[in-house]
């Protein structure tokens, strides 16, 4: 179970040490469309690597923000689309 969660841990971290703020982004707008990627996984790692110097508090904040917005406003849209009325 310890080889699994290091293996989880670390190719989580490198995806997010390559991709940066775009990958955090675009992680919390998925987790916002209710695709099942929790925004309990992304952030954690996304502090990790602002409390390592990799990326930076603001500029990662604003991405998850925007990020989450995005997939909100995209989910609202779909249903809004093609939902059936009540």
């Amino acid at each position: 179970m310890d080889e699994l969660l290091f293996e989880f841990t670390t190719t989580v971290t490198s995806y997010f040490a390559s991709f940066g703020y775009w990958g955090l982004g675009v992680l919390m707008a998925v987790e916002s469309c209710n695709i099942p990627i929790t925004s309990v996984v992304i952030l954690p790692f996304g502090g990790y690597l602002v409390s390592t110097g990799q990326l930076q508090f603001f500029p990662a904040a604003l991405a998850g923000t925007i990020g989450g917005t995005v997939g909100s406003v995209i989910s609202y849209y779909v249903g809004l689309f093609g939902g059936r009325p009540f």
